[in-house]
């Protein structure tokens, strides 16, 4: 696989430096959720933080890796809806993402990238008029439970 960078040139380290320390927290991360609740394993993430690029998308495109390296079927799903970047990491097409498939009732599955083993991306698709609304919409809800049933994580990116 290509090296992975974001568009600032920072690698996706997990990736292109897999033995490295950053990689190393993101693997400790990964066995502390499942420490959280072993009863109830917490199944869907969702990476947010108050500000701009506090690293919210690195954050949790390298936690999808990590999920899938530990042979975890993974879906990372970019809901960044007006500053989406996850596509431009794994080098993957745009046109087609979360907001065809809830906007349009496009099956998910004609949108979702294998990028490899265990793991897949939903990229966001066009920038909507709305975000908000697509967000917050009940079909929204009900689009998570079904992917739950495909997938072990959903990892989400969000504004």
């Amino acid at each position: 696989m290509a090296k992975k960078k974001t568009p600032n040139g920072v690698d996706l380290v997990t990736m292109v430096h897999p033995q490295s320390a950053a990689a190393e927290a993101f693997r400790i991360l990964r066995t502390n959720l499942g420490f959280t609740s072993p009863d109830h394993p917490c199944r869907s993430l969702l990476v947010t933080s108050p500000g701009l690029d506090d690293g919210k998308t690195l954050t949790a495109c390298n936690l999808a890796v990590v999920l899938a390296q530990a042979g975890h079927k993974v879906l990372l799903v970019d809901c960044d809806l007006r500053r989406p970047l996850i596509h431009r990491l794994f080098g993957l097409e745009n046109e087609h993402g979360f907001t065809n498939t809830l906007l349009h009732k496009r099956p998910p599955a004609g949108s979702i990238h294998r990028v490899n083993q265990g793991l897949s991306v939903l990229t966001s698709g066009p920038v909507p008029p709305n975000p908000a609304e697509i967000i917050s919409a009940s079909k929204t809800r009900v689009f998570w439970q079904e992917q739950l049933k495909s997938f072990d994580y959903l990892v989400v990116d969000s504004p």
